[in-house]
């Protein structure tokens, strides 16, 4: 009888202990493999990424940059974008000098913007983007940079600046039209002075040096005429309207007119401009036509 329960006994354990194995293997199949009752397990991991913002690899400005006088010069900033879902929307940049801010307003003499740099590859995971400015001729010189930014179709967006770009000094002038003395007469001195405007054409402020000729440089002329000819010493300047006798008389090398310069310009408006005035005597020995030239040339302020 005792023999019959121990066999009983061993039987319910056997059965038993086959229930708890069909659990684990069966039950537990679909999330446990042999590995997983190891003391390593490996797994597998996994993600959707539904957007990628581009990456704005490189920024690109020439090292030195020229301006054009009293015009402006196109400068080309050349960008780099990356975008792994192929979804780059736009790409907007600016250029600006390094006292100021990317995010700043536009002005001429510190800072220009373009919302719409051209794509010159076409599509693909990496583009290539030109953003085109017009720069002005007053610029400051000196260190600018070019910021560029691309956005995406879902408006996120990646940013970048370039390496450092020199704007050279500009020094120059511009003067309109000739200085006209009109009709005279042996003996005549100009009564209403000829004033004759010079203009900053440059991004520096300057002063202006002055020298004339008749036919050739240093030639001791102011004119050279039908009949004979007009002496230096009978064209006459100033920076105000004084009377002849208190003006300079024109010099055959260049000559620095005192206490005269002209400002840099800063409007985008208005230019920057100075007077100088002039005066005529016709001396005896002169007759006809009379033509000679007069050198304006600048020079960075010295004060």
């Amino acid at each position: 009888m005792k023999l019959r329960r121990k066999e009983g006994v061993v039987l319910a354990l056997l059965a038993l202990y086959s229930l708890v194995f069909a659990w684990i293997f069966i039950g537990m199949g679909p999330y446990l493999s042999i590995a997983d009752i190891n003391d390593t397990a490996e797994i597998n991991t996994t993600v959707n990424i539904t957007n990628s913002a581009p990456e704005v690899r490189e920024v690109f400005l020439p090292t030195t940059i020229s301006l054009e006088a009293y015009g402006n010069r196109t400068v080309q900033c050349n960008v780099t974008v990356y975008d792994y879902d192929n979804n780059v929307d736009r790409v907007n940049a600016t250029l600006y000098y390094y006292l100021n801010n990317s995010n700043d307003q536009d002005d001429n003499n510190v800072h220009y913007s373009n919302a719409s740099c051209v794509n010159v590859t076409g599509d693909g995971v990496a583009r290539n983007f030109t953003c085109t400015f017009s720069v002005a001729f007053y610029a400051n010189n000196g260190t600018w940079y070019c910021n560029a930014t691309a956005a995406d179709d879902y408006d996120a967006t990646g940013d970048n600046r370039s390496n450092a770009a020199i704007v050279n000094s500009l020094v120059a002038i511009y003067v309109p039209g000739i200085i006209d003395f009109g009709e005279m007469t042996k003996g005549d001195i100009t009564i209403t002075p000829v004033e004759a405007n010079l203009t900053n054409a440059g991004n520096r402020r300057i002063n202006i040096s002055v020298e004339g000729w008749g036919e050739s440089k240093a030639d001791g002329l102011a004119m050279n005429c039908t009949y004979g000819n007009i002496a230096r010493q009978y064209e006459k300047y100033n920076i105000t309207s004084e009377p002849y006798t208190s003006m300079y008389e024109l010099q055959t090398s260049p000559t620095m007119i005192p206490d005269f310069y002209i400002l840099k310009r800063t409007s985008a408006s208005s230019d920057s401009t100075n007077k100088t005035y002039w005066r005529l005597e016709i001396p005896s020995g002169a007759g006809g036509i009379c033509t000679g030239k007069v050198l304006f040339t600048a020079s960075d302020y010295s004060g």
